[in-house]
């Protein structure tokens, strides 16, 4: 065999144990990718806990939530989940509509001659801060003429005073943390003020609301 011969077979044999260690070598940091990827992180379904001094809005599906202090008692109480001081209650608890907006707690009064002034009284639940409500005549008032006065007393001092007609509504706020007792009057100013029993016209205390502090 020649000399040139036995050199070239030598790197024959050379070149393909070059290649043999270059796939191996391309080989191992895909190795060390797939062995060395850090773990991901375990995902939980849980809710993470609430601060337990947070309001909390519950209720059933589909209807609007409630909002409820932690000992689970209600931030807002409406009038009509509230006896008054009367043993009768001159004012009906319904839904009612005042310029185009339905109210589902209200306190109405069917007002004409023979009940042209009505008003009813509550203790103010503990921690009582505020008193909500929109007031105005129903929608839906016979008479478009009439006229009532709504007025808010508390512990018997004037707190709130406002007459209005058909379309219009008005926001009633009133802070009640110095009071005890709260008092609602609706007065029939215009309309069928001394004529017959008809109800020409339907005052509405719309959503009527006391807002407590956390007890």
């Amino acid at each position: 065999m020649s000399w040139w011969s036995s050199r070239s077979e030598h790197w024959v044999r050379t070149g393909v144990i070059l290649a043999a260690v270059m796939v191996v070598l391309a080989a191992i940091p895909v190795a060390v990718l797939v062995t060395d990827s850090p773990e991901q992180p375990e995902v939980s379904s849980r809710p993470s806990p609430t601060d337990s001094g947070t309001v909390q809005a519950t209720s059933p599906p589909g209807q609007t939530p409630t909002l409820r202090f932690p000992d689970g008692s209600p931030v807002t109480t409406y009038l009509v989940e509230l006896e008054g001081i009367r043993a009768y209650s001159p004012y009906t608890r319904e839904t009612r509509q005042v310029n185009g907006v339905d109210y589902p707690y209200a306190l109405t009064d069917w007002m004409g001659g023979c009940s042209a002034s009505e008003a009813e009284e509550w203790l103010l639940p503990i921690g009582a801060q505020s008193f909500t409500a929109v007031v105005g005549l129903a929608d839906d008032s016979l008479a478009s003429q009439a006229q009532a006065s709504f007025k808010v007393f508390l512990d018997g001092r004037p707190a709130f005073s406002q007459t209005l007609g058909l379309n219009a509504a008005a926001k009633v706020y009133v802070d009640v943390r110095s009071g005890r007792r709260l008092k609602l009057d609706t007065i029939l100013t215009k309309g069928n003020v001394f004529g017959t029993c008809r109800a020409d016209a339907v005052a509405v205390w719309g959503d009527p609301a006391i807002t407590k502090s956390e007890p």
